[in-house]
């Protein structure tokens, strides 16, 4: 004899699936995001370094 409707196994790997593809979306979207203040953070490094110079030399 059949338990429950027979979509609710169609439903339930749907259900996973998305899951699945929710959790490897957040896992990209952090690593773009660390990527971008990485770079960030580099790009601010560089002109600490210009500024630090530039009063070095004048002060």
């Amino acid at each position: 004899m059949q338990k429950g409707h027979p979509r609710h196994k169609q439903l339930k790997r749907a259900k996973h699936d998305m899951a699945l593809y929710r959790r490897r979306k957040s896992k990209e979207m952090a690593e773009s995001l660390i990527l971008a203040f990485k770079i960030i953070g580099g790009a601010a490094a560089a002109a600490g370094r210009l500024i630090a110079k530039y009063f070095r030399n004048t002060h």
